[in-house]
């Protein structure tokens, strides 16, 4: 992995510098230097982590999206294809000429109600009389 090879260099070289004999041990700015190295590196790991974990949530917020994508556009698709059939869908000539009319039923109940079949004037005066304009005498 990229991010432990920097990691693993700097650990090697403290661990070297703890393993001098006694009266070589010192802190001085070399000593320094390595553990804030240490610390830059151990920081820089964090954040790395810290934005792949953002970029795969991103990442599978957009996969979920595509998803939701490609499902809506096969259900276009189909619906396409459906009404392109139903335009194309012709009735054969010979179905026509054998299909036979409906014929009226008559009715097998006697209505209560007295029905004719001219229009007649209601009696008395119209319910619209009082809308219309009078005329002048």
């Amino acid at each position: 992995d990229l991010k432990e090879a920097p990691l693993a260099h700097c650990m090697k070289r403290l661990t070297l510098r703890k393993n001098r004999p006694a009266r070589e041990t010192v802190h001085d700015d070399a000593e320094r230097c390595l553990h804030q190295q240490l610390s830059t590196i151990m920081r820089n790991i964090r954040e790395l982590e810290s934005d792949l974990s953002r970029v795969q949530k991103k990442e599978d917020n957009l996969k979920r999206l595509k998803r939701d994508l490609d499902e809506d556009l096969q259900d276009k698709a189909d619906a396409k294809d459906l009404d392109t059939r139903l335009l194309t869908t012709t009735v054969p000539e010979e179905a026509l000429r054998t299909q036979t009319p409906v014929q009226k039923v008559k009715p097998t109940y006697k209505s209560p109600f007295k029905t004719t079949n001219r229009l007649t004037k209601p009696p008395g005066p119209s319910i619209y009389a009082q809308f219309r304009p009078r005329t002048a005498m």
